[in-house]
């Protein structure tokens, strides 16, 4: 009879060890994805920032105010 329990608590240890791994895997592709979304993120702001002001650079060009206001802000 003991025999079976322990055969039991063996198998109980295994399934309890095992639900372990699809949680690790599944934490680690969560914050792997989520990493990567904000990395993502900041790099498309980035350019769109530095594509928006060459845009602005450009109509200052022919626009006396856009010119003033950027001049005004210290981005021209």
């Amino acid at each position: 009879m003991d025999e079976r329990f322990e055969e039991v608590d063996g198998r109980f240890q295994q399934m309890m060890a095992f639900k372990w791994i699809p949680a690790s895997i599944f934490t680690a592709l969560t914050v792997a994805v989520r990493g990567f979304a904000y990395g993502d993120r900041r790099t498309i702001i980035r350019r769109a920032k530095r594509e928006t002001m060459e845009v602005m650079r450009q109509v200052a060009v022919k626009d006396s105010n856009v010119a003033e206001a950027m001049r005004r802000f210290n981005l021209l």
